[in-house]
């Protein structure tokens, strides 16, 4: 994730444009994060958090001992601010790097990362991981929702739908993606950086893998 505000132009439009598309995804990340959730539980980081949606959801997440404390991080300031006025106080939101985000030691319990692995060079990749099992507790878990290899007909058919979209994000995006996806897609790449990987869910007939990871 770069420091500049690359996505700025597609902030205005970008829940009326992909937010359907990625409800379901959305609805599924919470179903397992709130699985998972002890009495302990209460600190939940958003990473590449967009416009918020996954972070209002998280929100309304109840554990037993109230609400979740839900912390948005994104490196655009433009989505973040679509992202404020859709929750209106009740996520926290900070612009920053991933690889570097200047939290806290193990500052929270579950991190959260959707569909912002994949575009990203390899290196970039380790750093944001890295800070992962940095700010979150130790015995704390990570929930990925990000690209796989879809499998039958309609993972075909995804697939093959999904080329154009990443190709419309620009060359550099479609570049990582086709790289991420040779080398195993979202599994392959938690597997690389030692993870352990649980698979929670999958959508898009397959295409898009929710895991639960450890370490």
């Amino acid at each position: 994730m770069t420091a500049s505000d690359a996505y700025a132009g597609i902030a205005p439009v970008y829940d009326a444009s992909v937010g359907p598309l990625l409800r379901p995804m959305y609805r599924a990340v919470c179903s397992v994060v709130h699985a998972e959730l002890g009495d302990g539980t209460r600190r939940v980081l958003d990473i590449g958090c967009g416009t918020g949606a996954l972070c209002a959801s998280l929100a309304r997440i109840r554990n037993g001992k109230g609400e979740l404390g839900v912390t948005g991080l994104d490196s655009s300031g433009a989505m973040l601010r679509r992202a404020a006025a859709k929750t209106r106080g009740s996520v926290v939101y900070v612009r920053g790097n991933a690889a570097q985000t200047g939290f806290k030691q193990a500052s929270f319990d579950i991190a959260t990362i959707c569909l912002a692995l994949h575009e990203n060079k390899p290196g970039v990749i380790a750093g944001i991981l890295g800070e992962v099992r940095r700010v979150v507790r130790p015995g704390g878990l990570l929930v990925v929702a990000d690209h796989a290899r879809g499998t039958g007909l309609f993972g075909k058919m995804f697939s093959l739908a999904a080329l154009p979209v990443e190709r419309l994000a620009g060359i550099h995006h479609y570049t990582m993606y086709r790289r991420f996806m040779r080398e195993g897609g979202v599994a392959g790449c938690l597997v690389r950086h030692g993870f352990r990987v649980d698979q929670a869910h999958s959508l898009y007939g397959g295409t898009v893998a929710i895991l639960l990871a450890k370490w």
